[in-house]
């Protein structure tokens, strides 16, 4: 009881330099992965150790957010999101490539490694819509794309049928370089070759140009900006 206590009270966290308490959501996590491993340790005849009585009696629930809580969250969700006026800025600097990738950041919450994984089979463009899977999670997805987004893919997929993919590569990958390889893709040392964001901060730099004050906005600030707005909406 004790130890689920401590998820319960929701403590501190090292990422906020115990600043912040854990989120509930986190909290529930946690309470979880130690019920799963408790389930385990009953299982495990080697150890010798049973469930006590009245173990599913103990309380799991995590504390709710305070007042406080609400009102920091509510003050931090709005940095998150790109001014109205900024986008329209964003687009206007934006070369045809860079505002694709601006309509997928917006309509659909897509990160650089969910644009660089997109497939040509998750496409429906005849209904507008994207189903797929999130290759992190295993998830699947499904996104009701706009017009201008629809007609950006469309746009993309003409102009990349004469370049040819390496054999190396998954020649279903919708977004490639002229020479064949995937705009987003791991690299032998396990690192992430992220050539998404290497085409956003080109974009940033230019408008940064004639406004020096304007934010250097990541790429992710996009998928932000989205999550919030449906929030507000719904």
């Amino acid at each position: 009881d004790e130890m689920f206590g401590v998820f319960r009270r929701r403590p501190l966290t090292l990422r906020s330099k115990l600043q912040k308490r854990m989120t509930p959501a986190t909290a529930k996590n946690c309470v979880k992965e130690l019920g799963n491993f408790f389930n385990w340790l009953d299982g495990a005849e080697r150890y010798g150790w049973t469930l006590p009585r009245r173990f599913q009696a103990i309380k799991r629930t995590p504390e709710d957010l305070t007042p406080a809580e609400v009102y920091d969250r509510r003050m931090a969700r709005e940095k998150l999101v790109i001014p109205d006026e900024q986008l329209r800025t964003l687009f206007e600097y934006a070369q045809p490539l860079e505002r694709l990738l601006l309509l997928l950041g917006l309509n659909c919450a897509f990160a650089a490694s969910e644009i660089g994984q997109l497939r040509k089979g998750f496409l429906k463009l005849d209904r507008s819509v994207i189903e797929g899977v999130r290759f992190k999670s295993g998830n699947e997805t499904k996104h009701w794309l706009w017009d201008q987004t629809r007609a950006g893919i469309e746009w993309l997929l003409a102009g990349r049928r004469h370049v040819r993919v390496s054999k190396s590569e998954d020649p279903d990958i919708v977004f490639i370089t002229e020479r064949g390889k995937p705009i987003w893709h791991g690299t032998k040392t396990g690192q992430v070759s992220d050539g998404v964001s290497n085409i956003w901060y080109r974009l940033i730099r230019r408008v940064r140009k004639d406004q020096p004050e304007f934010p250097s906005y990541s790429f992710n600030k996009l998928r932000k900006t989205s999550a919030t707005r449906i929030l507000e909406i719904a």
